[in-house]
């Protein structure tokens, strides 16, 4: 950079500290003004170590007392902008915010504010998905489970036995009075209590020690899997 350059930059640079210090809101400076710091000091350092190895011990100490005057001018205006801008960075971020930073201020204050929601987020419980998903999962009780599979055996094997006899007419017991004649349904005593029963006459819904009448055929295989005891005759 030209001297003209640097004495602008130092001018700069002095009217944003006082800008800085006079309002509590960040002041819109040049958007380019990091850029021109950076530019600057590497200029200044590779003409100093040039006067150095020459030995130009009075141009050296002039380069350097230009070198840090503006590191202690920009570390005053840095500090003034930067305070600020971690403040803000607390908040949520808007454009009123964004609006008056440079390119580099916006990714430090972007950067600032994830790393403090994070840490807000750390003090947060999380949601156990474990738990979640086992809350969701409906888990059928054991006991309920072969009360299940019980009745889905008999069924079917009511309708196997069905399949193979006579289809019977009416649901309700006969009046015949011959005892020899085929018996429909059967007096017995439920041991258990048992899940419902869908049968063609209806649904059976038994308890332990329910004293019911029931078709011959689902008694058999209810007596079979020894969850009722037959009582006294068939019905006639």
């Amino acid at each position: 950079m030209k001297p003209a350059d640097i004495d602008k930059l130092i001018s700069d640079i002095r009217t944003a500290i006082y800008a800085e210090q006079s309002h509590r809101k960040i002041i819109e400076i040049d958007p380019d003004i990091y850029r021109r710091v950076r530019l600057a000091l590497s200029d200044l350092q590779a003409e100093a170590a040039e006067y150095f190895q020459k030995q130009d011990i009075e141009n050296y100490l002039t380069v350097n007392n230009r070198i840090q005057t503006i590191k202690r001018d920009f570390k005053s205006l840095f500090q003034r902008r930067f305070e600020k801008i971690v403040a803000k960075a607390i908040y949520d971020i808007g454009g009123e915010t964004l609006s008056p930073l440079t390119e580099e201020e916006r990714e430090f204050i972007e950067k600032i504010h994830n790393i403090i929601m994070e840490e807000f987020e750390s003090f947060i419980p999380k949601r156990e998905e474990n738990k979640v998903e086992k809350a969701q999962t409906v888990v059928i009780p054991e006991k309920e489970a072969e009360d299940f599979e019980r009745t889905e055996i008999v069924k079917e094997e009511v309708r196997e036995k069905k399949s193979s006899e006579e289809p019977i007419e009416t649901p309700t017991p006969p009046a015949s009075e011959d005892k020899n004649e085929e018996q429909r349904y059967v007096l017995v005593m439920i041991t258990e209590d048992l899940p419902p029963i869908a049968q063609s006459d209806r649904n059976y819904s038994l308890h332990n020690n329910d004293l019911v009448h029931i078709p011959s055929d689902l008694a058999a295989i209810l007596i079979k899997r020894k969850v009722a005891i037959p009582l006294g005759k068939m019905d006639q």
